[in-house]
């Protein structure tokens, strides 16, 4: 029994020694590979294996917008202003038309009112349509009126008059009709506003001026009158002797009174529409 386990022991290290030897033959047969040799590297030249079949990689993309921070406000800031916007009243008229008394014309939108006076048209005219309108003083003094726009708001006036001579003698007066007009430019009047309502004073209509004359003029020019008004020989050599000594309009024989006086009126209606009308009154 001992001899039969010596020989198997003997048996299995010869077979192991054998299949070292064999493998290490078939190593060196086979030969190893070498990194860098050239003849192990195989080249691929054939076109239809070296096409690229993979497509492209493209990442997605989110089609929502990007949320863009919004900063902070600052909650002081942010309270003075909604304070400050409290704080101021919105115009407000703190004149009623009631306040002031007088000849009234309605444009639409927006009121003229000529204080103190009476007026008539002398013909059919519509204050809202038509861009002028014309009126004939019936009672009382543009010099000492007002002309106040209500209604309406950034009002501005321009203003011209048209003037004559006027002689006069123990209480009786003469108008110098063929010495004609004198007519004045144009100048902005300035005006006092208190909310929607406009106040602008005629009291500069107090001192017209005149037209250069000396007494040759004032002479025919009384005489043309006198024969309009068919004056007897009596009364015509009462004027003559009042204005022998005439030498200027500035004599105190002499007055200059206003015939008519002119307005461009512009500014902002109720509704918040531009206007712009032309105001005539005549005085007889």
């Amino acid at each position: 029994m001992k001899h039969y386990i010596t020989a198997l022991c003997f048996l299995a290290c010869l077979g192991l020694q054998s299949c070292g030897e064999t493998g290490l033959r078939y190593t060196d047969a086979g030969a190893a590979i070498v990194l860098g040799d050239s003849s192990t590297i195989v080249t691929e030249t054939d076109s239809y294996y070296l096409k690229d079949n993979i497509p492209d990689i493209e990442l997605a993309t989110s089609t929502a917008p990007p949320q863009v921070e919004t900063p902070a406000q600052d909650s002081s800031t942010t309270a003075d202003t909604t304070t400050a916007q409290t704080a101021t009243p919105a115009p407000t008229s703190t004149i009623n038309n009631e306040d002031f008394k007088g000849f009234t014309i309605d444009i639409g939108n927006a009121t003229f009112i000529l204080t103190g006076i009476e007026a008539r048209e002398l013909r059919k005219q519509d204050p809202i349509k038509d861009a002028g309108v014309s009126y004939l003083l019936v009672n009382g003094e543009i010099t000492k009126a007002n002309l106040v726009v209500t209604d309406s708001k950034d009002v501005t006036i321009q203003q011209r008059y048209q003037s004559r001579l006027m002689i006069q003698s123990s209480g009786e007066r003469l108008e110098l009709e063929s010495l004609g007009y004198y007519t004045d430019g144009w100048k902005k009047v300035s005006g006092d506003v208190s909310g929607t309502t406009t106040v602008f004073k005629l009291n500069n209509l107090d001192a017209p001026a005149y037209i250069t004359v000396n007494n040759a003029k004032i002479q025919s020019a009384t005489e043309a009158a006198l024969r309009k008004k068919k004056a007897g020989p009596k009364t015509r050599q009462q004027w003559m002797t009042t204005i022998k000594n005439i030498k200027s309009t500035q004599d105190k024989a002499c007055t200059i009174i206003v015939k008519n006086v002119q307005w461009k009126i512009s500014g902002i209606d109720a509704k918040g529409q531009k206007f712009t009308k032309n105001l005539r009154l005549d005085i007889p």
